[in-house]
Protein backbone atom coordinates (compact mmCIF):
# COMPACT_ATOMS: atom_id res chain seq x y z
CA UNK A 1 0.00 0.00 0.00
CA UNK A 2 2.89 1.82 0.56
CA UNK A 3 3.63 2.68 -3.34
CA UNK A 4 0.15 3.99 -4.60
CA UNK A 5 0.37 6.74 -1.17
CA UNK A 6 3.37 7.93 -2.34
CA UNK A 7 2.64 8.11 -5.94
CA UNK A 8 -0.59 10.16 -5.04
CA UNK A 9 1.49 12.21 -2.87
CA UNK A 10 4.20 13.54 -4.82
CA UNK A 11 2.11 13.47 -8.20
CA UNK A 12 -0.63 15.84 -6.65
CA UNK A 13 0.36 17.69 -3.50
CA UNK A 14 4.14 17.83 -3.48
CA UNK A 15 4.15 19.36 -7.33
CA UNK A 16 0.51 21.38 -5.95
CA UNK A 17 2.54 22.98 -3.33
CA UNK A 18 5.43 23.78 -5.18
CA UNK A 19 3.35 25.87 -7.70
CA UNK A 20 1.21 27.32 -4.91
CA UNK A 21 5.00 28.73 -3.31
CA UNK A 22 6.35 29.80 -6.64
CA UNK A 23 3.37 32.54 -7.79
CA UNK A 24 2.54 33.19 -3.95
CA UNK A 25 6.58 34.22 -3.60
CA UNK A 26 6.56 36.07 -6.51
CA UNK A 27 3.22 38.06 -6.12
CA UNK A 28 4.33 38.95 -2.38
CA UNK A 29 7.59 40.41 -3.60
CA UNK A 30 5.56 42.24 -5.89
CA UNK A 31 3.15 43.57 -3.87
CA UNK A 32 5.88 44.85 -1.37
CA UNK A 33 7.50 47.07 -4.06
CA UNK A 34 4.64 49.24 -2.63
CA UNK A 35 5.92 53.26 -3.58
CA UNK A 36 5.42 55.20 0.03
CA UNK A 37 2.94 57.92 0.21
CA UNK A 38 5.26 60.44 0.39
CA UNK A 39 7.86 59.28 -2.54
CA UNK A 40 4.57 58.92 -4.67
CA UNK A 41 3.71 62.85 -3.60
CA UNK A 42 6.90 63.45 -4.83
CA UNK A 43 6.38 61.96 -8.27
CA UNK A 44 3.21 63.97 -8.23
CA UNK A 45 4.85 67.41 -7.79
CA UNK A 46 7.08 66.74 -11.13
CA UNK A 47 4.67 65.40 -13.47
CA UNK A 48 1.45 67.02 -15.25
CA UNK A 49 -1.57 65.03 -14.06
CA UNK A 50 -4.26 64.13 -16.39
CA UNK A 51 -8.04 64.71 -15.38
CA UNK A 52 -9.48 61.13 -14.18
CA UNK A 53 -13.09 60.25 -14.61
CA UNK A 54 -14.06 57.83 -11.79
CA UNK A 55 -17.38 55.75 -12.75
CA UNK A 56 -18.94 54.37 -9.99
CA UNK A 57 -22.53 51.82 -10.70
CA UNK A 58 -24.37 51.12 -7.91
CA UNK A 59 -27.78 49.03 -7.45
CA UNK A 60 -29.43 49.45 -3.89
CA UNK A 61 -27.67 50.84 -1.44
CA UNK A 62 -24.71 49.49 0.40
CA UNK A 63 -24.23 49.43 4.10
CA UNK A 64 -21.34 51.23 3.89
CA UNK A 65 -22.07 53.47 0.36
CA UNK A 66 -21.86 56.74 1.73
CA UNK A 67 -18.62 55.95 3.62
CA UNK A 68 -17.31 54.76 0.36
CA UNK A 69 -18.09 57.86 -1.55
CA UNK A 70 -17.03 60.20 0.74
CA UNK A 71 -13.39 58.26 0.41
CA UNK A 72 -13.42 58.84 -3.17
CA UNK A 73 -14.53 62.73 -2.77
CA UNK A 74 -12.10 62.42 -0.33
CA UNK A 75 -8.84 61.66 -2.24
CA UNK A 76 -5.50 63.36 -2.68
CA UNK A 77 -5.97 64.01 -6.57
CA UNK A 78 -5.57 67.37 -8.38
CA UNK A 79 -8.61 66.99 -10.80
CA UNK A 80 -11.11 64.49 -11.15
CA UNK A 81 -15.14 63.47 -11.56
CA UNK A 82 -16.97 60.96 -9.57
CA UNK A 83 -20.13 59.69 -12.04
CA UNK A 84 -22.49 57.09 -10.52
CA UNK A 85 -24.61 55.43 -12.86
CA UNK A 86 -27.58 54.22 -11.66
CA UNK A 87 -30.66 52.12 -14.25
CA UNK A 88 -33.26 54.28 -11.91
CA UNK A 89 -34.18 57.65 -10.21
CA UNK A 90 -36.17 55.11 -7.88
CA UNK A 91 -33.34 53.35 -6.77
CA UNK A 92 -32.54 53.51 -3.16
CA UNK A 93 -29.29 54.77 -3.23
CA UNK A 94 -30.83 57.75 -5.56
CA UNK A 95 -31.43 60.22 -2.89
CA UNK A 96 -27.83 59.93 -0.79
CA UNK A 97 -25.75 60.56 -4.57
CA UNK A 98 -28.16 63.48 -4.96
CA UNK A 99 -27.64 64.82 -1.81
CA UNK A 100 -24.03 64.94 -2.71
CA UNK A 101 -24.51 66.57 -5.65
CA UNK A 102 -26.88 69.63 -4.46
CA UNK A 103 -23.73 70.08 -1.69
CA UNK A 104 -21.62 71.02 -4.76
CA UNK A 105 -19.24 67.60 -4.67
CA UNK A 106 -17.65 66.77 -8.54
CA UNK A 107 -20.28 64.21 -8.96
CA UNK A 108 -22.60 63.71 -11.87
CA UNK A 109 -25.17 61.27 -11.83
CA UNK A 110 -25.99 59.44 -14.88
CA UNK A 111 -29.55 57.15 -15.82
CA UNK A 112 -28.94 54.18 -17.94
CA UNK A 113 -30.49 53.78 -21.02
CA UNK A 114 -32.77 50.34 -21.32
CA UNK A 115 -31.05 50.24 -25.27
CA UNK A 116 -31.14 46.21 -25.20
CA UNK A 117 -31.55 43.34 -23.08
CA UNK A 118 -28.27 41.59 -24.21
CA UNK A 119 -25.87 43.20 -21.50
CA UNK A 120 -25.92 43.01 -17.65
CA UNK A 121 -27.04 46.58 -16.35
CA UNK A 122 -23.84 47.27 -15.20
CA UNK A 123 -21.21 46.92 -18.64
CA UNK A 124 -24.03 48.67 -20.89
CA UNK A 125 -24.42 51.65 -18.23
CA UNK A 126 -20.36 52.05 -18.23
CA UNK A 127 -20.11 51.58 -22.10
CA UNK A 128 -22.75 54.32 -22.43
CA UNK A 129 -20.70 57.06 -20.05
CA UNK A 130 -17.55 56.18 -21.30
CA UNK A 131 -18.76 56.79 -25.31
CA UNK A 132 -20.43 60.23 -23.75
CA UNK A 133 -17.48 61.47 -21.66
CA UNK A 134 -15.58 60.23 -24.77
CA UNK A 135 -17.12 62.42 -26.86
CA UNK A 136 -17.07 65.87 -24.65
CA UNK A 137 -13.58 65.17 -23.04
CA UNK A 138 -10.37 64.80 -24.39
CA UNK A 139 -9.24 61.18 -24.80
CA UNK A 140 -5.83 62.32 -22.61
CA UNK A 141 -8.13 62.23 -19.31
CA UNK A 142 -7.85 58.71 -17.27
CA UNK A 143 -11.06 56.79 -17.02
CA UNK A 144 -10.80 54.77 -13.63
CA UNK A 145 -13.77 52.25 -12.53
CA UNK A 146 -14.92 50.76 -8.91
CA UNK A 147 -17.38 49.25 -6.82
CA UNK A 148 -19.81 50.33 -4.42
CA UNK A 149 -18.69 48.41 -1.30
CA UNK A 150 -15.13 49.21 -1.99
CA UNK A 151 -13.66 51.38 -0.03
CA UNK A 152 -10.21 53.20 -1.18
CA UNK A 153 -7.00 54.86 0.59
CA UNK A 154 -6.83 58.39 -0.61
CA UNK A 155 -3.73 57.76 -2.29
CA UNK A 156 -6.00 55.48 -4.99
CA UNK A 157 -6.22 57.69 -7.66
CA UNK A 158 -2.86 58.93 -7.81
CA UNK A 159 -1.84 55.07 -7.77
CA UNK A 160 -3.35 54.25 -10.15
CA UNK A 161 -2.22 57.43 -12.75
CA UNK A 162 1.57 56.58 -11.19
CA UNK A 163 0.94 52.96 -12.42
CA UNK A 164 -0.45 54.11 -16.18
CA UNK A 165 2.07 56.46 -16.63
CA UNK A 166 4.85 54.04 -15.24
CA UNK A 167 4.03 50.44 -15.81
CA UNK A 168 1.24 50.75 -18.47
CA UNK A 169 1.38 53.70 -20.48
CA UNK A 170 -0.69 52.57 -23.61
CA UNK A 171 -2.88 49.99 -21.17
CA UNK A 172 -4.44 49.96 -18.30
CA UNK A 173 -3.47 48.48 -14.59
CA UNK A 174 -5.42 47.60 -11.70
CA UNK A 175 -5.63 47.12 -8.14
CA UNK A 176 -6.14 44.37 -5.68
CA UNK A 177 -9.22 43.49 -3.26
CA UNK A 178 -9.01 42.82 0.32
CA UNK A 179 -11.61 41.80 2.71
CA UNK A 180 -12.37 42.40 6.51
CA UNK A 181 -14.51 40.86 8.87
CA UNK A 182 -15.73 42.96 11.80
CA UNK A 183 -15.63 41.43 15.21
CA UNK A 184 -19.40 42.78 15.26
CA UNK A 185 -21.17 40.98 12.33
CA UNK A 186 -18.57 38.47 11.58
CA UNK A 187 -19.87 35.55 10.13
CA UNK A 188 -18.48 31.95 8.46
CA UNK A 189 -19.42 33.54 4.98
CA UNK A 190 -17.27 36.34 5.75
CA UNK A 191 -14.28 34.58 6.30
CA UNK A 192 -14.82 31.77 3.67
CA UNK A 193 -15.01 35.01 1.30
CA UNK A 194 -12.00 36.21 2.51
CA UNK A 195 -9.66 33.30 2.49
CA UNK A 196 -11.00 32.35 -0.95
CA UNK A 197 -10.39 36.42 -1.75
CA UNK A 198 -6.70 35.94 -0.38
CA UNK A 199 -5.71 32.60 -2.15
CA UNK A 200 -7.03 33.74 -5.52
CA UNK A 201 -4.88 37.07 -5.90
CA UNK A 202 -1.53 35.63 -7.07
CA UNK A 203 -3.26 33.94 -9.80
CA UNK A 204 -5.37 37.61 -10.50
CA UNK A 205 -1.35 38.68 -10.76
CA UNK A 206 -0.36 35.84 -12.83
CA UNK A 207 -2.99 35.97 -15.68
CA UNK A 208 -3.45 39.42 -15.30
CA UNK A 209 -6.92 39.56 -14.05
CA UNK A 210 -8.61 42.78 -13.58
CA UNK A 211 -10.36 43.56 -10.72
CA UNK A 212 -13.91 45.73 -11.37
CA UNK A 213 -13.28 47.42 -7.89
CA UNK A 214 -9.66 48.84 -8.68
CA UNK A 215 -8.85 49.92 -12.24
CA UNK A 216 -7.91 52.30 -14.96
CA UNK A 217 -7.16 53.02 -18.44
CA UNK A 218 -6.53 55.48 -20.28
CA UNK A 219 -8.80 57.86 -22.50
CA UNK A 220 -7.19 56.98 -25.70
CA UNK A 221 -6.51 53.13 -24.92
CA UNK A 222 -10.39 53.13 -24.03
CA UNK A 223 -11.18 54.32 -27.08
CA UNK A 224 -8.81 52.32 -29.63
CA UNK A 225 -9.68 48.53 -27.69
CA UNK A 226 -12.70 46.55 -28.05
CA UNK A 227 -14.02 47.14 -24.48
CA UNK A 228 -16.83 49.51 -25.42
CA UNK A 229 -18.29 47.36 -27.83
CA UNK A 230 -18.09 44.67 -25.95
CA UNK A 231 -19.69 45.64 -22.31
CA UNK A 232 -22.91 46.29 -24.77
CA UNK A 233 -23.09 42.32 -25.14
CA UNK A 234 -21.73 41.10 -21.77
CA UNK A 235 -22.73 39.92 -18.31
CA UNK A 236 -19.26 41.48 -16.89
CA UNK A 237 -17.05 43.92 -17.72
CA UNK A 238 -13.62 43.76 -15.52
CA UNK A 239 -11.93 40.36 -16.58
CA UNK A 240 -12.28 40.83 -20.48
CA UNK A 241 -9.91 43.93 -19.98
CA UNK A 242 -6.69 41.74 -20.45
CA UNK A 243 -8.56 40.47 -23.89
CA UNK A 244 -9.74 43.91 -25.47
CA UNK A 245 -6.11 45.29 -25.17
CA UNK A 246 -2.96 43.46 -26.00
CA UNK A 247 -2.66 40.88 -22.63
CA UNK A 248 1.06 42.26 -21.61
CA UNK A 249 -0.38 45.88 -21.65
CA UNK A 250 -2.45 45.32 -18.18
CA UNK A 251 -0.06 45.53 -15.00
CA UNK A 252 -1.02 45.61 -11.04
CA UNK A 253 0.03 48.70 -9.44
CA UNK A 254 2.32 47.03 -6.37
CA UNK A 255 0.63 47.06 -2.91
CA UNK A 256 -2.65 49.47 -4.14
CA UNK A 257 -5.28 47.50 -2.12
CA UNK A 258 -8.96 48.18 -1.42
CA UNK A 259 -11.05 47.24 0.90
CA UNK A 260 -14.71 45.66 1.71
CA UNK A 261 -15.72 45.20 5.20
CA UNK A 262 -19.83 44.23 4.37
CA UNK A 263 -20.87 40.75 5.89
CA UNK A 264 -22.27 37.91 4.40
CA UNK A 265 -23.53 34.49 5.36
CA UNK A 266 -22.17 31.09 3.97
CA UNK A 267 -24.66 31.48 1.13
CA UNK A 268 -23.56 34.51 0.44
CA UNK A 269 -20.21 33.29 0.12
CA UNK A 270 -21.14 30.38 -2.18
CA UNK A 271 -22.85 32.98 -4.64
CA UNK A 272 -19.96 35.50 -4.41
CA UNK A 273 -17.36 32.60 -5.04
CA UNK A 274 -19.40 31.45 -7.86
CA UNK A 275 -20.36 34.90 -9.49
CA UNK A 276 -16.28 35.25 -9.39
CA UNK A 277 -15.43 31.82 -11.36
CA UNK A 278 -18.65 32.59 -13.90
CA UNK A 279 -17.01 35.54 -14.94
CA UNK A 280 -13.71 33.56 -15.59
CA UNK A 281 -15.23 31.08 -17.23
CA UNK A 282 -17.33 33.50 -19.74
CA UNK A 283 -14.47 36.33 -20.56
CA UNK A 284 -10.85 35.26 -19.70
CA UNK A 285 -8.58 32.27 -21.02
CA UNK A 286 -7.25 31.28 -17.26
CA UNK A 287 -10.72 29.62 -16.50
CA UNK A 288 -9.20 26.01 -17.30
CA UNK A 289 -6.66 26.57 -15.76
CA UNK A 290 -8.10 27.51 -12.42
CA UNK A 291 -10.69 24.45 -13.07
CA UNK A 292 -7.75 22.09 -13.02
CA UNK A 293 -6.50 23.74 -9.50
CA UNK A 294 -9.63 23.21 -8.24
CA UNK A 295 -9.76 19.39 -9.18
CA UNK A 296 -6.25 19.05 -7.57
CA UNK A 297 -7.31 20.75 -4.63
CA UNK A 298 -10.09 18.63 -4.47
CA UNK A 299 -8.14 15.75 -5.40
CA UNK A 300 -5.26 16.45 -2.28
CA UNK A 301 -8.40 17.09 0.14
CA UNK A 302 -9.89 13.60 -0.69
CA UNK A 303 -6.25 12.07 -0.60
CA UNK A 304 -6.14 13.43 3.14
CA UNK A 305 -9.97 12.23 3.59
CA UNK A 306 -8.84 8.44 2.90
CA UNK A 307 -5.37 8.30 4.39
CA UNK A 308 -6.61 9.58 7.83
CA UNK A 309 -9.14 6.99 7.90
CA UNK A 310 -6.94 3.97 7.08
CA UNK A 311 -4.28 5.27 9.76
CA UNK A 312 -7.13 4.50 11.87
CA UNK A 313 -8.49 1.18 10.21
CA UNK A 314 -4.58 -0.43 9.72
CA UNK A 315 -2.23 2.09 11.67
CA UNK A 316 0.30 0.91 9.39
CA UNK A 317 3.93 2.48 8.72
CA UNK A 318 2.93 3.19 4.80
CA UNK A 319 -0.06 4.71 5.99
CA UNK A 320 1.70 6.91 8.79
CA UNK A 321 3.40 8.25 5.48
CA UNK A 322 0.90 9.07 3.68
CA UNK A 323 -0.48 11.47 6.75
CA UNK A 324 2.69 13.14 7.38
CA UNK A 325 2.29 13.97 3.23
CA UNK A 326 -1.25 15.38 3.85
CA UNK A 327 -0.34 17.09 7.03
CA UNK A 328 2.81 18.88 5.29
CA UNK A 329 0.11 19.94 1.89
CA UNK A 330 -2.16 21.64 4.39
CA UNK A 331 0.54 22.84 6.83
CA UNK A 332 1.94 24.34 3.31
CA UNK A 333 -1.69 25.81 2.71
CA UNK A 334 -1.68 27.56 6.07
CA UNK A 335 1.68 29.23 5.53
CA UNK A 336 0.46 30.77 1.89
CA UNK A 337 -2.36 31.92 3.57
CA UNK A 338 -0.37 33.84 6.66
CA UNK A 339 2.25 34.31 3.93
CA UNK A 340 -0.15 36.60 1.74
CA UNK A 341 -2.03 37.98 4.70
CA UNK A 342 1.35 39.72 5.88
CA UNK A 343 1.71 41.52 2.57
CA UNK A 344 -2.10 42.50 2.55
CA UNK A 345 -1.64 43.84 5.83
CA UNK A 346 1.79 45.80 5.19
CA UNK A 347 0.59 47.10 2.18
CA UNK A 348 -2.39 48.36 3.99
CA UNK A 349 0.04 49.99 6.58
CA UNK A 350 2.12 51.57 4.01
CA UNK A 351 -1.14 53.04 2.26
CA UNK A 352 -2.43 54.30 5.91
CA UNK A 353 -5.72 52.09 5.41
CA UNK A 354 -6.19 50.40 8.50
CA UNK A 355 -9.25 49.27 10.92
CA UNK A 356 -7.67 51.66 13.43
CA UNK A 357 -7.74 54.68 11.33
CA UNK A 358 -10.88 54.13 10.46
CA UNK A 359 -12.68 53.02 14.16
CA UNK A 360 -13.14 49.45 13.24
CA UNK A 361 -12.33 46.62 15.22
CA UNK A 362 -11.58 43.31 13.36
CA UNK A 363 -12.15 39.76 14.05
CA UNK A 364 -8.86 37.97 14.72
CA UNK A 365 -7.84 35.15 12.93
CA UNK A 366 -8.56 32.00 15.58
CA UNK A 367 -7.44 29.05 14.74
CA UNK A 368 -10.31 26.78 14.63
CA UNK A 369 -12.78 29.64 13.13
CA UNK A 370 -9.70 29.34 10.07
CA UNK A 371 -9.42 25.86 9.94
CA UNK A 372 -13.75 25.56 9.23
CA UNK A 373 -13.13 28.42 6.61
CA UNK A 374 -10.47 26.53 5.21
CA UNK A 375 -12.19 23.31 4.41
CA UNK A 376 -14.94 24.69 4.03
CA UNK A 377 -13.41 26.81 0.85
CA UNK A 378 -11.72 23.61 -0.10
CA UNK A 379 -14.63 21.77 -0.63
CA UNK A 380 -16.37 25.34 -1.83
CA UNK A 381 -13.78 25.45 -4.58
CA UNK A 382 -14.19 22.80 -6.89
CA UNK A 383 -18.32 22.71 -6.20
CA UNK A 384 -18.44 26.27 -7.52
CA UNK A 385 -16.27 25.00 -10.82
CA UNK A 386 -18.67 21.93 -11.19
CA UNK A 387 -22.14 24.71 -11.09
CA UNK A 388 -19.95 27.19 -12.95
CA UNK A 389 -20.28 24.61 -15.91
CA UNK A 390 -23.61 23.52 -15.96
CA UNK A 391 -24.90 27.66 -15.09
CA UNK A 392 -27.51 28.61 -18.00
CA UNK A 393 -29.49 31.38 -15.76
CA UNK A 394 -27.65 33.36 -13.08
CA UNK A 395 -30.06 36.35 -11.08
CA UNK A 396 -28.28 39.42 -9.36
CA UNK A 397 -29.92 41.82 -7.33
CA UNK A 398 -33.33 41.05 -8.44
CA UNK A 399 -32.29 40.94 -11.85
CA UNK A 400 -32.29 36.99 -14.02
CA UNK A 401 -30.29 36.39 -17.20
CA UNK A 402 -29.84 33.90 -19.09
CA UNK A 403 -26.62 32.19 -20.66
CA UNK A 404 -26.85 30.30 -23.81
CA UNK A 405 -23.16 29.75 -25.96
CA UNK A 406 -21.52 32.96 -24.32
CA UNK A 407 -24.53 35.16 -25.02
CA UNK A 408 -26.33 37.08 -22.30
CA UNK A 409 -30.05 38.00 -22.41
CA UNK A 410 -32.04 39.58 -19.30
CA UNK A 411 -34.69 38.26 -18.57
CA UNK A 412 -36.46 40.99 -16.25
CA UNK A 413 -36.40 44.18 -14.76
CA UNK A 414 -37.14 46.02 -11.36
CA UNK A 415 -36.22 48.51 -9.15
CA UNK A 416 -33.94 48.16 -6.59
CA UNK A 417 -35.96 50.15 -3.77
CA UNK A 418 -34.24 48.38 -0.36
Amino acid sequence: MLLPILLVGIIVALPLSLLQWVLVERYCRYMNRVLPTQELKSWAAVHALPTVEVLLPIRGSEPSLMRNLKAILEQDYVSFRLHVILDSPEDSAFEAVQKLVDEGHPVVVHLLEFSTNKAGLKPLGLSQVCEKLLQDESEDSVFAFTDADTLHAQSWLLRLVWGLRTLSPDGAVTGNRWYWQRVADSTVGSRVRSLWNVASLPQMHQYRVAWGGSWAIGGRALSNSGLLDAWKVSLFEDTMVKGQIAPELLETVPGLYSVSDDSLDLKGARRWVHRQLLDLRLYHKCFDVVAGHAMLTLQATVFTVIVVALFFIYRGFDIAIGVLLAVLFHLSNVAIWWRLKQTGNHCLNVLRLTPESLGIQLERDGFWASLQALVITQILYPRAILLVLMTREVSWRGIRYRITKGQVERLNYKVHDQ
